[in-house]
Formats: structure tokens, sequence, C-alpha cells
């Protein structure tokens, strides 16, 4: 879950990494900087989604660091 103050301006974003648990928002601050914020959930344990989780969390890093 991921709450954001009503005095900032926030919009949903969807990533395109299928990371099973997240979500993430951009906020616009200074009236054109923006900043993407998210929260995701890595669970420790690959029975859960298997282990191709592990793999989709490095794809995740790495998408939101470009």
């Amino acid at each position: 879950m991921l709450y954001i103050r009503d005095s900032l301006v926030a919009s949903a974003t969807k990533l395109e990494n299928d990371f099973p648990e997240q979500v993430w928002c951009k906020l616009r601050y200074n009236g054109h900087h923006e900043l993407l914020v998210g929260v995701c959930y890595r669970t420790p344990t690959e029975t859960v989604y298997g282990h191709i989780v592990h793999e989709q969390l490095r794809d995740l890093i790495q998408e939101v660091s470009n």
C-alpha cells in the first residue's frame, strides 16, 4: 500500500515488469520535476511465486533505475 499526501500531485504508474506485488506513482514537484515512488514486496518463500520471482525483481530494479 502506498499513501500519498493530498497536497502532492501524484499519478499512478504501471511498469512493464511482471513482478507480482508492486505499486508505483509519479510525484510532480516544483512545477515540472517528477519523482518515481514505489513499493514492492518480495516474499521470503519461493513456493509462493516460484524461483522466477528473483529474476523478475532484478528486472524490476533494472527498469526503475533506467
